[in-house]
């Protein structure tokens, strides 16, 4: 470590290691206690301010819809982009009986409700806490950085940037994905269970309506989960072996949807292709 000057060594409160939805949900939480807060990314600000499409959906309970909207993210997130989860389908193979989630009518406090939940593109979550946490003024943020050295103890800790600026605070967190470069320099362990699948999303348009309801089916060898967003627009999740994955990924966009058409044998009607796809281990 550089011997540090004034100009290169920064003291904070609390040091947020990672500019995702955790990492800013944080910082807004934190917006009314006085604290300092050094918000470091690696990803440049332009990217923050317009995350690109990943094709994930958020699905969003109640109490999560309440803590976005305690945060200030709720109302960000444009109205037309919130879509309502009202009911949810499980069906196994070809068996003939189905599990069946109906609309609720009051939450577990007896407080009125009409809809399961809601979901949200993920990057709409990203933009909102983005855009909220921008309205602080106890935040300072290091943009398109990288943490190349940590440390850490029962007084302090601190970062070191890979522009050697040194930042010090009371509170070292790292927020830098499930992979956190952080955590493990830390010493920090995490557990991962490795399935051999992978995830393939991507969005499709339909002639016929979904009612708002979702629907997860297991076959052997993959899953394909239905998440409905406006009436005639659906998220497509396909789970699979990774040693299949080609089977997908090799097929055209317009070949994926006349299987899913054929797989579901009409239900959603005609289906078209209604934007890019997306891989996920």
């Amino acid at each position: 470590m550089n011997p540090e000057t004034e100009r290169d060594s920064m003291q904070y409160d609390v040091v947020i290691v990672g500019a995702g939805p955790a990492g800013l949900s944080l910082a807004r939480s934190l917006a009314d206690s006085g604290l300092r807060i050094a918000q470091i990314e690696a990803l440049p600000q332009e990217t923050l301010a317009n995350p690109p499409f990943d094709g994930r959906e958020i699905a969003l309970t109640h109490p999560s819809k309440k803590i976005m909207e305690q945060l200030g993210l709720w109302e960000r997130v444009p109205p037309a982009e919130i879509f309502q989860l009202r009911e949810a389908t499980v069906l196994n193979a070809d068996s003939p009986f189905r599990l069946h989630f109906p609309r609720p009518s009051q939450n577990s406090r007896g407080e009125p409700i009409d809809t399961l939940g809601y979901l949200i593109s993920n990057h709409h979550i990203r933009r909102a806490a983005y855009e909220a946490a921008l309205t602080q003024d106890n935040i300072s943020w290091y943009y398109g950085r990288r943490v190349v050295a940590s440390r850490a103890d029962e007084a302090s800790a601190g970062v070191t940037l890979d522009d050697g600026t040194v930042i010090r605070g009371r509170l070292l967190v790292a927020a830098d994905s499930r992979f956190s470069s952080v955590r493990r320099a830390r010493g920090i362990p995490a557990e991962t269970h490795e399935f051999g699948r992978n995830v393939i999303v991507f969005r499709l348009k339909h002639t016929l309506p979904h009612a708002h309801t979702a629907s997860e089916c297991f076959f052997y060898g993959s899953t394909l989960a239905l998440l409905p967003l406006s009436e005639h627009l659906t998220n497509c999740v396909i789970t699979i072996d990774n040693r299949r994955l080609h089977e997908i990924t090799e097929l055209s966009p317009e070949a994926l949807a006349a299987d899913l058409e054929q797989h579901l044998q009409g239900q959603l009607g005609k289906m078209t292709p209604a934007g890019s796809i997306h891989t996920y281990p």
